[in-house]
């Protein structure tokens, strides 16, 4: 009588949980899918792993909002503040800092800071940052 093995039960494989560490690219989307080669399940046969798909979710930032690369925010001000100009510190992924509002600025008006976006998936660059001034 042939007794199975007790750590497979004859099957030839056993399931093991494995944990691993992984670099998440920067700039990835809600969505994006990263395939990791060889950390999928064992071929039956004795073959290779095959691959380990993750779907991405990012979550909802309470100040930013995205658009492709782009950051989007929103900036309330008062009235006074708009009539005669005023700085304010403005978040940004390194850091606040200071945004010149000019004298007599409108309720809608937006700001771009150059390249204080999301860094571009390709490796080229990075986004813009959007502030839209909301008077209050």
């Amino acid at each position: 009588m042939a007794y199975p093995c007790p750590n497979c039960a004859g099957r030839g494989y056993r399931r093991v949980n494995q944990a691993f560490q992984l670099q998440i690219p920067a700039g990835v989307e809600h969505g994006t899918r990263l395939r990791i080669r060889g950390q999928g399940d064992m071929s039956r046969f004795g073959g290779q792993a095959g691959d380990l798909f993750l779907d991405i979710s990012v979550k909802k930032h309470p100040f930013f909002q995205r658009e492709g690369d782009d950051l989007l925010c929103e900036l309330s001000i008062t009235p006074r503040e708009a009539r005669r100009g005023t700085t304010m510190k403005v978040h940004t992924l390194s850091g606040p800092i200071s945004l010149k509002i000019p004298p007599r600025t409108p309720s809608g008006k937006i700001f771009t800071l150059k390249g204080q976006g999301i860094p571009s998936k390709e490796g080229k660059g990075r986004g813009d940052q959007k502030i839209t001034i909301l008077v209050q």
